[in-house]
C-alpha cells in the first residue's frame, strides 16, 4: 500500500475518533444540587453535553440515582453507584466528569404537633360536617395529633376519613396529609363527636314485652346517643326491658315482638312450583314475624323449619 494511502487511512481514524468523541455525552456533576422529589435523578445533580437527539438526552437526564434525602436533610451520592447507573445506562466514564463529592439538600418545612394538631382538626372537621345528616349539628372535641412531622416544601392540605360507620361517640380519623395535592405523611387521631338532633324517647313509662305505638314515644332535640333509634322505627317493636318516661329509645333494646307462642297451633303452608299445601302444626318455641322455628306437624308428627309469616302463620322453608 502506498504512503499516501497509509496516511489517508490514518486521517480517517483520526476523524472517526473525534467524531465518535464528539457524539458521546459529557457529563459534568455539580458538587451541590437541591431536589425535589423522592428519587435522585441525573437532571438533578449534573449537565448533559454533547447530545442531540432529544429522546436519548432526555433519557439520560432521568437515569435514577438513589432515594432522596429526607426533607431538610443531605445526603453525599456514592461515586461507585453513580458510575454503574451511568454505565447501566450505557455512558462511557471517560467523559463524566466528578466532583470530590456530589452532595444533594433537599427542602423541606418541619411541622411541629400543634401546627399537625390544627391541620388535622381542620381536616376532621370538614369530614364531620360532610357526613352530618340534614337536621343534625356535630362538635368535635379532643382531638391532638402527637408528634412533629418533616414534609416536602409546599401548598400542604389534609383530607380525613374514618372507617366509623356511625357518627358519634369515640371516633378514630385517618388524616393525609398532602404536600401540592400528593400525600407525604398519614396521622390516625382520635377524637369525640357530639351529635345533635331529632331523639326519640319514652313518652311514658313502658314494660318489659310491650308493643310500642306511637303514643308510647315523643321526639325532643337532644344529644343523639350512638344506638339511638328513630320513633318511626321503634313503632310496633317489642321492649326488651322495661324503660322510664323520658329516657332515650335504645335500639338494642327493642325486638320483634312474639306474634307465636311455644305449644300455639299454627297454619303451616308448604310450597312446591304452583302447588300450595296447608296444614296443622305445632310451634315448639316463641317467635317473631321472620324467624325460623321448629313446628311439628300435627299429622304426619314430623319436626319442620318454618319461617314465622304472621301470627297463627308458618311456611316451610
Amino acid at each position: 500500500m502506498s504512503r499516501f494511502t497509509y496516511s489517508s487511512l490514518a486521517a480517517v481514524l483520526v476523524l472517526l475518533a473525534c467524531s465518535a468523541a464528539l457524539a458521546a455525552p459529557k457529563i459534568t456533576f455539580f458538587g451541590h444540587s437541591e431536589v425535589s422529589g423522592d428519587r435522585v435523578k441525573l437532571e438533578d445533580v449534573a449537565r448533559v453535553q454533547g447530545v442531540a437527539n432529544a429522546d436519548i438526552k432526555e433519557r439520560l437526564r432521568s437515569v435514577d440515582l438513589g432515594a432522596s434525602p429526607m426533607p431538610l436533610q443531605t445526603r453525599t451520592l456514592s461515586r461507585p453507584a453513580v458510575a454503574r447507573a451511568l454505565r447501566d445506562a450505557g455512558v462511557d466514564d471517560s467523559r463524566v466528569v466528578f466532583p470530590k463529592k456530589i452532595v444533594v439538600w433537599r427542602p423541606g418545612q418541619k411541622l411541629s404537633g400543634n401546627e399537625v394538631t390544627a391541620l388535622a382538626r381542620t381536616a376532621v372537621a370538614r369530614y364531620i360536617e360532610s357526613a352530618t345528616p340534614d337536621g343534625f349539628k356535630a362538635r368535635l372535641d379532643g382531638l391532638v395529633a402527637r408528634g412533629d412531622l418533616l414534609l416536602p416544601a409546599g401548598e400542604l392540605t389534609a383530607v380525613a376519613n374514618s372507617r366509623n360507620t356511625r357518627l358519634g361517640g369515640s371516633m378514630v380519623f385517618t388524616v393525609s396529609i398532602q404536600v401540592d395535592g400528593r400525600e407525604a405523611a398519614t396521622k390516625q387521631v382520635s377524637a369525640r363527636v357530639e351529635v345533635e338532633g331529632p331523639t326519640c324517647r319514652f313518652a311514658t313509662d313502658v314494660a318489659r314485652g310491650q308493643v310500642l305505638a306511637r303514643s308510647d314515644l315523643k321526639e325532643t332535640v337532644g344529644a343523639v346517643q350512638r344506638d339511638g333509634i328513630g320513633c318511626d322505627a321503634a313503632v310496633g317493636k317489642s321492649v326488651r326491658s322495661s324503660g322510664r318516661a323520658g329516657s332515650v329509645v335504645r335500639g338494642s333494646a327493642l325486638e320483634a315482638p312474639t306474634v307465636v307462642r311455644r305449644g300455639e297451633q299454627l297454619t303451616v303452608e308448604y310450597e312446591s312450583g304452583v302447588l300450595r299445601i296447608f296444614a296443622k302444626g305445632e310451634a315448639m318455641k316463641d317467635g317473631a314475624v321472620g324467624e325460623v322455628i321448629n313446628v311439628v306437624n300435627l299429622d304426619s308428627k314430623k319436626v319442620l323449619r318454618a319461617r314465622i309469616v304472621s301470627a297463627g302463620r308458618a311456611r316451610v322453608q
